[in-house]
């Protein structure tokens, strides 16, 4: 009957514990929070390039119509 009783050392039970299933759901959840992270980064830098890109077409649009008001 020694399958039965508890183990009596704690970093055993510890071990056995992050070792089997919940070892395995905090490894996703770890990864899943690194993906969440990964994907707000990548959008911080895609937001960006977008803001980067109006302030230049609101630039070539002024220019444009600054050359036009010249002209006429």
């Amino acid at each position: 009957m020694r399958l039965l009783r508890p183990r009596k050392d704690p970093q055993m039970r510890w071990g056995s514990m992050f070792g089997g299933p919940w070892g395995l759901a905090l490894a996703d959840a770890t990864a899943a929070v690194m993906a969440i992270v990964d994907a707000n980064n990548k959008t911080d830098q895609a937001q960006g390039s977008i803001a980067a890109s109006a302030r230049d077409a609101a630039e070539a649009v002024t220019t444009y119509y600054s050359e036009i008001v010249e002209l006429a």
